[in-house]
């Protein structure tokens, strides 16, 4: 199988939440042609959407990671945990495990989880 391209979509209750995380606290570019809640992640497409039987928060929390890999996990997380009100935020599960970048031996990896 040749993959074209890799599209991950990611549905919420609360769209317009993550979409702003993602845009203005995370920092993802945008991949305008398609729509305000898709992102570049080096070349694959993480997109936000709404769904009419997505409510509340997972039951199963750990099902499904995801990570961004950086270059500098030290630099990113120190950014990500200076902007202080969005701790609140990754409490209630909106925004970055654990209320700041979570950390791994290997390589950069800062994970998010929506």
């Amino acid at each position: 199988m040749k993959v074209n391209q890799l599209i991950l979509n990611v549905t919420s209750d609360q769209p317009a939440v993550l979409t702003q995380f993602y845009r203005d606290v995370v920092a993802l570019p945008r991949v305008p042609d398609m729509g305000e809640s898709a992102f570049d992640v080096n070349g694959a497409v993480f997109v936000i959407d709404g769904h009419s039987e997505v409510h509340g928060a997972t039951k199963e929390p750990a099902r499904v990671l995801i990570n961004f890999m950086v270059d500098d996990l030290a630099a990113e997380q120190a950014r990500l945990e200076g902007l202080g009100p969005v701790r609140k935020q990754a409490r209630r599960g909106l925004a970055v495990g654990g209320g700041g970048a979570s950390s791994s031996t290997r390589r950069g990896r800062t994970r998010a989880g929506g």
